[in-house]
């Protein structure tokens, strides 16, 4: 007997389910269940894959503003094939077919953001006629440039002045691709990256090699040419080294407010440092401030003030644009933001752990929602179970109001089927305390 005949066609639908969402990825569409930003409600609908990572995508769901966007895991119930769950429209995509060297159209770039680009070639595994692609034909494809050829343009190659990226992020698409779309539909709409200042991204493709420039004139950026020889000095006179010992210091170490006009200080001239200094200095500027703020003795954490923490944080978030790929910084700054607030929870001051409480409890509630940039469910359960923050939290002696704030948790948790009997002993033993308010 063929062992394959014995099984069942529901259980070879589920491997094939299980291959298809470890498949998918960046730019792809797929259906997906979509909630309505202002009632709730859900509705099968076509999205596109806007981000992903190992066990969750973000999707960008079709004619929809940017309030939909959503992560959902990879083994979600909430996502299917194309076409499996939505009807697929006949869209009169003979356009694609005809694409050919020099058209315009509008092409999602490898750092999700849709951008005017022109087309310099196309190939087909089978005999097409020449400068013709059949969409159909899984061979056909077609060679995308970020750019577009432009005489008052900012850049120049061997065939002329261009607006854009530069010839090494060129690639190959499928030409029914959904990283493909008409001319100037998508490009200036919106994007797919997560960019909480909305600021462009920098070209530094072709920056110098030169180690001893620190900053480049950049136009959009700078065009002070005193300003950057100055910068220039400034790192030739070692004082960006100076600024990473400021921040190590043991012996004086450096404030909240010391470390943010630090941060402002670089961020204002993140965009031009050169590509070399900007992946050279970026991560050693992170991990001195990472040390920094994790290191801080409690009379420097009393001044832990959640505007000051974030706007630290946002300010990393940025500056990591030039050194990291989104999932790294995602990673990165997550996780320095838990570490912190549980920095705050564990400190003596009662206003402090309250922040504390409520930012873990923000970044739960993003989890819980399936809103989470990187963090999952086990990423949060892991870390509850090896910091004991479920026992800091209902230990005896807790304060009302921290526990007051804890709901999200014991909810998640909760939702999760992740309460465990050492866990439901401690919230037992914080409901026969004496404070009824407590109670």
């Amino acid at each position: 007997v063929d062992v394959k005949s014995e099984h069942s066609l529901e259980e070879d639908i589920e491997e094939a389910t299980a291959e298809w969402r470890k498949s998918i990825g960046f730019g792809e569409w797929i259906d997906a269940v979509k909630v309505d930003a202002y009632t709730g409600k859900k509705s099968w609908s076509r999205a596109i894959i806007a981000q992903e990572n190992e066990n969750t995508v973000k999707l960008t769901f079709e004619n929809c503003p940017e309030i939909y966007d959503r992560w959902v895991s990879r083994n979600s119930l909430e996502i299917a094939p194309k076409g499996c769950k939505t009807k697929v429209e006949n869209k009169d995509d003979s356009w694609r077919s005809k694409l050919m060297k020099g058209s315009l159209i509008d092409a999602l770039d490898t750092n999700k953001v849709w951008t005017n680009s022109t087309v310099l070639d196309n190939r087909s595994s089978c005999d097409y006629p020449r400068g013709e692609c059949n969409m159909y034909h899984s061979g056909a494809e077609v060679k995308v440039a970020y750019r577009v050829y432009d005489p008052e343009g900012d850049k120049e190659d061997d065939v002329g002045r261009y607006k854009g990226w530069h010839k090494r992020f060129d690639e190959w698409l499928p030409v029914s691709s959904a990283r493909i779309a008409k001319l100037n539909t998508m490009a200036g709409r919106k994007t797919a990256q997560y960019n909480p200042t909305g600021e462009e991204l920098i070209d530094d493709s072709e920056d110098p090699e030169d180690s001893e420039l620190f900053v480049v004139l950049r136009p959009g950026k700078c065009r002070s040419r005193f300003l950057i020889d100055n910068v220039n000095k400034f790192g030739a006179l070692e004082g960006f080294e100076k600024i990473l010992a400021r921040l190590q210091s043991k012996d004086n170490l450096a404030s909240l407010v010391v470390v943010s006009y630090l941060t402002e200080f670089v961020l204002k001239l993140y965009a031009l440092f050169t590509r070399p200094f900007a992946r050279e200095f970026i991560p050693r500027f992170k991990e001195a401030l990472w040390e920094n703020l994790l290191s801080a003795p409690e009379s420097h954490v009393r001044n832990f003030s959640k505007e000051r923490i974030d706007a630290v944080l946002l300010s990393l978030e940025l500056l990591l644009k030039r050194a990291y790929t989104l999932q790294e910084r995602n990673e990165l700054c997550d996780k320095l933001h838990l570490d912190i607030s549980l920095k705050c929870f564990r400190s003596p001051f009662l206003e402090r752990k309250i922040q504390g409480v409520k930012m873990i409890m923000d970044i739960v509630k993003t989890v819980r929602y399936r809103n989470a940039r990187w963090y999952t469910t086990d990423h949060i359960v892991n870390w509850v179970s090896e910091n004991r923050f479920l026992d800091s939290l209902l230990a005896a002696g807790s304060h009302v109001q921290i526990v007051q704030r804890s709901t999200e948790m014991l909810k998640f948790f909760a939702s999760e089927k992740k309460l465990d009997k050492h866990s439901l002993d401690l919230l037992w033993a914080a409901t026969q305390k004496g404070d009824e308010d407590m109670k």
